[in-house]
């Protein structure tokens, strides 16, 4: 029988967890601190893999006026005792750095007054509408986990609706991409070690510099201590485990950050690309394998012909862009695949990796013509040429099952494909017979909009 162990953690005053914890989670709710607390900590459990024969329980006590947290589990539990208070001690800081942001503003805002000059923006809710929360990333994976994945903020629903850090169309279209490429789908969780650099939980819609702004810049130092405390080191001595960053404003900040563990080349272009696998220094004496790529949602945008107020939103009965959608799903299937393979071996040259990514899902790179003697980039749809193989049968079968996830994450119910399986069988039967007809996976509403799709994607 394998031996268990008993863990008791520190985890603050009462006053303090309810910042920490954003308690209570949804407006009038009454469920108490302690099992807030548990709902999200048992997430942690079972995402870092404590289930079933090696799973873990936990309790909160009450000690005077502060709490504990108990665990008993199998070996390997006890790493909480260290990681869970340093990323609680983050939180705190975060919570400071807010109450000083705001501050700031009253007195960018005054010395304004004073100069007779226009009123700033500010940096805290800039727009005004009162609903921004401190939210930490809880509920991932902290021990397991074998990539971080940075992004910019959390959408507010993750914690006021579905209290689940992981249950939104990003993460979940990410998890189809890593099962696309063989991860297992009981491990995908182990890859989604999320950093968001704000610990803000706000609209879809703030992240911009137009709309909203939130205020990346201003939390840099929590944004290095996490990374530095998440960033576990695998069983490769020199390497760690490897990260991908998300969107434009997360890259910038990112390099901004850790310009200086960049290569000379980089640093001196003063820009860190997209699709540019590097190898740098965060912790001294390793080296983590890093990707930029755009931001996992833009693949929403770039299928449809239409934008939404804000540019991301889905607009149903929109005619689709399939070949724009085509190449950013590509785009992040090869990503997908860099993560696991850098994963399971951080010390592999990254851009070697890469390039056989690439070459994994056909993909094609975009042409270079010459017009009158000066160079011109080809549109990255103009050039397309649709392949009769299995990879890219494969993309479009993902993008169906995107769809469905999609509109189930929108509407509340599931409509069509269920699983990558089901939409691989889709496909399969459209590369036999041409067609894809009315089924169970496929309501009638459904199936002129996938056959147009695949007509283009997959010529038979």
């Amino acid at each position: 029988m394998a031996k268990t162990s008993t863990v008791i953690i520190d985890l603050g005053t009462r006053d303090e967890l309810i910042q920490l914890y954003s308690w209570p989670n949804q407006p009038g709710s009454k469920e108490s601190l302690p099992k807030t607390i548990l709902h999200w900590f048992e997430k942690t459990l079972r995402n870092d893999g404590f289930t079933g024969a090696k799973a873990a329980t936990a309790e909160v006590l009450t000690k005077g006026k502060t709490y504990q947290l108990q665990l008993t589990g199998p070996k390997g539990i006890e790493g909480y005792a260290v990681r869970l208070p340093i990323f609680l001690d983050h939180g705190r800081a975060a919570l400071k750095r807010i109450e000083e942001i705001k501050e700031e503003d009253k007195q960018r805002a005054a010395a304004a007054q004073a100069a007779g000059k226009k009123q700033p923006k500010n940096h805290w809710d800039p727009r005004g509408l009162g609903n921004w929360r401190f939210f930490m990333p809880h509920g991932l994976a902290m021990l397991n986990q074998r990539s971080i994945q940075f992004f910019h903020y959390p959408p507010i629903r993750l914690l006021e609706t579905d209290r689940d850090y992981l249950q939104d169309p990003v993460p979940k279209r990410w998890e189809e991409l890593l099962v696309a490429n063989g991860v297992p789908q009981k491990d995908v969780e182990l890859y989604e070690c999320v950093m968001d650099a704000v610990p803000v939980g706000a609209l879809d819609d703030e992240g911009s510099a137009k709309d909203g702004g939130m205020p990346i810049d201003d939390f840099a130092v929590y944004q290095t201590t996490q990374v530095d405390l998440l960033l576990g080191e695998p069983n490769k001595a020199g390497y760690t485990m490897p990260i991908v960053v998300y969107g434009s404003s997360p890259r910038k900040r990112f390099f901004k950050s850790y310009k200086q563990g960049f290569p000379a080349a980089v640093v001196k272009a003063k820009a860190w690309n997209t699709e540019d696998p590097q190898r740098i220094v965060i912790k001294p004496g390793s080296k983590t394998p890093v990707l930029a790529m755009n931001h996992p949602y833009s693949f929403f945008m770039d299928i449809q012909d239409k934008k939404g107020a804000h540019g991301e939103e889905f607009i149903p009965g929109v005619v689709m862009n399939w070949r724009g959608g085509i190449r950013r799903m590509l785009e992040s299937l090869i990503a997908a695949r860099w993560q696991r393979a850098m994963a399971a071996d951080p010390s592999q040259d990254p851009k070697a990796v890469y390039k056989d990514c690439q070459t994994f899902w056909g993909y094609w790179p975009t042409k270079k013509v010459t017009v009158k003697g000066r160079k011109q980039y080809v549109n990255r749809d103009q050039d397309f040429q649709p392949a009769a193989d299995k990879k890219q049968r494969d993309a479009a079968a993902a993008m169906i099952l995107h769809q469905a996830s999609l509109e189930a994450g929108l509407t509340g119910e599931w409509s069509f494909v269920r699983s990558l399986a089901d939409s691989k069988k889709i496909v399969s039967e459209f590369n036999r017979k041409g067609a894809v007809s009315q089924s169970s996976l496929l309501p009638a509403e459904k199936a002129e909009t996938v056959n147009a799709m695949l007509a283009m994607l997959c010529p038979r």
